[in-house]
């Protein structure tokens, strides 16, 4: 599968020096993909773009050589179903509800694993403990694990992850960087991770500066 993206570009930011912005780009399942980028460069915009809900750009995205318009909401739907994954910057979980129903909510929609399989990838990132505590208990970077696993338990082509491990330990990096490897490969998808630094937490196919 491909993501394509055909000089893409959002008119509030310049695309000067940018290999993305303006450009024309493919995303190929199977493939590894970083995205690097200062502050106010667009990153979480681009990331959003791609994933359906920002839809002020120029340019146009291909899935399968099959282009998207921005206004169509049950492509995007489905697309979001069944080939997009995503962890926000800004989590987007569910503070009143608990970490398994923030899950199962996601989850219930389109059930690619039992739960026994959720349970053990929150065993993993140590949240085993945490399973029927409120989002709004734990902290900031507890959540980024639940919304990582929140992610991995719904169907994926393409992941987009923008700063994932921002809020984690060393430790808790090399958990997730093993869960995220492992159920990415699992299903042969592609892995697009954005961040502030230049990282070298997976084998990166391209490294790419906005």
């Amino acid at each position: 599968m491909t993501l394509e993206l055909h000089h893409l570009r959002i008119p509030f930011l310049s695309s000067e020096g940018s290999a993305i912005w303006n450009q024309h780009l493919v995303f190929e399942s199977g493939k590894f993909y970083h995205i690097h980028a200062v502050s106010g460069k667009g990153k979480s915009t681009l990331i959003q773009t791609l994933y359906g809900i920002h839809k002020e750009y120029h340019g146009e995205m291909h899935i399968n050589q099959k282009p998207i318009a921005s206004g169509d909401l049950t492509h995007w739907t489905a697309l979001r179903s069944q080939v997009l994954g995503i962890v926000f910057q800004d989590l987007r979980l569910i503070p009143e509800l608990t970490v398994l129903q923030n899950i199962e909510l996601k989850r219930n929609l389109n059930p690619v694993y039992p739960k026994e399989h959720v349970l053990n990838m929150l065993a993993q990132l140590g949240l085993e403990k945490k399973l029927r505590q409120a989002c709004k208990t734990l902290s900031y970077g507890e959540r980024q694990r639940v919304a990582l696993v929140r992610a991995l338990s719904a169907p994926f082509q393409f992941l987009f992850l923008d700063e994932p491990f921002s809020h984690l330990d060393r430790k808790n990096i090399e958990r997730a960087i093993t869960l995220i490897d492992t159920e990415v490969r699992k299903r042969s998808a592609a892995l697009l991770l954005a961040d502030l630094e230049v990282d070298s937490y997976f084998p990166y196919h391209q490294k790419l500066s906005l």
